[in-house]
């Protein structure tokens, strides 16, 4: 049975939306205000959507070195290896935005498989970050795919600046038609960044019934100084100290918690705020916020987290 067409989501709408304005400003700027020939004009174009990102990328490595955590001497990296985890985070940050952000409903595939059960198997369900979709997971999933993990869902959360709460309302909807769809009981909850407290905050309001475990990534469990920045319901959320995690991290989790986190992280920032008191952490090192959707580093460490669960059980 073929997966189901699904709409565009409000962020692969504002990012295309946004790319096609910057393309018309920069270009008529450049060609009858600078008077630039054609093809002079489209350099300038691409020249300042690619520097606007590298200069966001290199703004959250700054901002994130001045609030970090020590990393420890197991974890530190020489210039060469901190030039190329910067590198390999604007990359990532511009195949997101641009590619996989822009174009999920093209590329992933939400319920692909659905039509084949079994008893045994592990369903998952990956839960996207802040002002993001879907498309974080495409390559994650087709990683897991490989090594034989068939049961993969994803679910878009929306308006982006929502409350945290909203979206956990939003991923109880789905987490029931998953497991009608699978025609099983439980599901593994894998969330990105903010998609981490999402996960959380609907276990927290729903019971861990349908949860077999929860999983996060590069979350901010404790906040991170850069949810300062923007302004949103769950960026209010996401500041260190901020009530809601306060309340949240005061309740005993109802499922079992992993965390895995890098400790070069440039959007969680001091970067141990990722941890959290009672769960499995797995730290990582030399790895950006948004690499982690590429990161084969972080994709085997959640494959060997799932599987010892299933050793487990």
């Amino acid at each position: 049975m073929a997966a189901p067409r699904h709409r565009w989501s409000s962020v692969s709408r504002h990012i295309i939306i946004g790319l096609f304005l910057e393309i018309i400003v920069v270009g008529a700027l450049s060609y009858w205000w600078l008077a630039l020939n054609i093809w002079l004009s489209l350099g300038a174009v691409v020249a300042v959507i690619m520097l606007f990102r590298l200069v966001l990328a290199l703004m959250s490595f700054a901002i994130a070195w001045w609030y970090r955590s020590p990393p420890g001497d197991m974890h530190c990296l020489n210039a060469a290896r901190y030039l190329l985890m910067v590198l390999r985070e604007f990359l990532a940050f511009f195949r997101l935005f641009f590619i996989f952000h822009a174009l999920e409903p093209l590329l992933n595939q939400h319920d692909a498989d659905s039509c084949s059960q079994s008893t045994d198997e592990t369903v998952m369900l990956f839960v996207h970050g802040f002002f993001s979709n879907a498309g974080f997971w495409v390559v994650f999933k087709r990683y897991l795919l490989s090594q034989g993990l068939r049961a993969l869902y994803t679910v878009n959360l929306e308006p982006e600046f929502a409350s945290i709460d909203d979206f956990a309302q939003q991923l109880a909807a789905r987490v029931e038609r998953v497991c009608a769809m699978r025609n099983q009981p439980q599901l593994v909850l894998v969330g990105h960044s903010m998609g981490g407290l999402v996960c959380r905050a609907y276990v927290d309001k729903f019971g861990g019934g349908r949860v077999r475990k929860v999983i996060t990534l590069g979350t901010p469990h404790h906040g991170t100084v850069l949810a300062y920045l923007l302004c949103g319901a769950n960026l209010k959320q996401m500041r260190p100290g901020s009530a809601w995690l306060n309340r949240l991290n005061a309740q005993a989790s109802a499922v079992p918690i992993s965390t895995h986190y890098s400790v070069h992280d440039n959007i969680i920032a001091p970067q141990d705020n990722a941890r959290l008191a009672g769960a499995e952490s797995f730290a990582l090192a030399g790895i950006g916020h948004l690499s982690m959707a590429f990161s084969r580093q972080v994709m085997a460490s959640v494959l060997e987290d799932i599987r010892s669960l299933d050793k487990k059980t």
